[in-house]
């Protein structure tokens, strides 16, 4: 009997940690693409709302939203009424950054990068 329970014990907990690890990446994963698309939203209704000049951006992309919505405030159309949508989206940007910050530094870090490779979890 000697070494068998304690390679299956091992190999137990190898497993565990995998799929913790994998369960994890794609909670992260999610809840950043949920802020996201919450974000894009209000970001769409903001736009419609102030009847601004210009097109949203094409890719749903982090960056160009956040843009977009910096120069949506700078408007001069833009006044307190507009203000409580825009601190909401402002709120979902935070979440959102938040959410991808989590995500990528669980990406760099030393047990769960492995666990990221051998299960095909790349930076977003």
């Amino acid at each position: 009997m000697g070494f068998i329970p304690i390679f299956i014990t091992l190999g137990a907990f190898v497993f565990l940690f995998i799929a913790i690890v994998h369960q994890s990446f794609q909670k992260k994963k999610k809840e950043f693409q949920t802020d996201l698309e919450e974000f894009i939203g209000l970001i769409t209704r903001l736009h419609k709302e102030l009847d601004a000049p210009g097109m949203l951006p094409e890719d749903k992309n982090l960056e160009n939203f956040e843009r977009h919505y910096y120069g949506l405030k700078k408007l001069p159309e833009f006044d307190n009424q507009h203000e409580s949508l825009a601190l909401l989206a402002k709120s979902k940007l935070v979440a959102c950054k938040k959410a991808l910050y989590q995500y990528q530094s669980l990406l760099t870090k030393k047990p769960y990068s492995m666990v990221a490779s051998i299960m095909g979890h790349k930076a977003i």
